[in-house]
């Protein structure tokens, strides 16, 4: 199943529509109605930290219906990959307004921590 069919179904097992989900996960609702319409295969990262969050599912859920497969850990390049991602998303933070630059840290903290829980490797230094 893509994303959007995954989606769609637990909407629908939750008795949601896109206005109530996109306010919990603090979203357009236009946003929500176009990974249905499109059947989307992924969403974007930041997507996925508001769905997870607002809709109260794990981001080992979130990753499993974009199809992220767990990563070895001696894997190199993945974590490489990693660390792009998050830079560019630590960067596109702070351009968010300042009082919502906490909350959207905290959410990739949050990313982070389910990555690191499927990888399988242990957090070295305190934030």
């Amino acid at each position: 199943m893509t994303f959007g069919e995954n989606l769609k179904q637990y909407l629908d097992d939750k008795g949601l529509n896109t206005a109530e989900a996109a306010r919990l996960c603090k979203l357009h609702d236009s946003t929500i109605r176009s990974i249905l319409t499109r059947n989307s295969e992924s969403v974007d990262v930041r997507i996925g930290i508001k769905l997870s969050r607002g809709l109260k599912l794990s981001t080992d859920t979130i990753n499993s219906w974009c199809g992220v497969e767990k990563v070895p850990a001696n894997n190199q390049e993945a974590y490489s990959m990693l660390e792009t991602e998050m830079m560019g998303l630590l960067q596109d933070i702070s351009y968010l307004p300042p009082e919502e630059q906490p909350s959207a840290l905290e959410n990739a903290r949050e990313y982070a921590k389910g990555v690191r829980e499927r990888v399988g490797r242990k957090r070295q230094c305190h934030p």
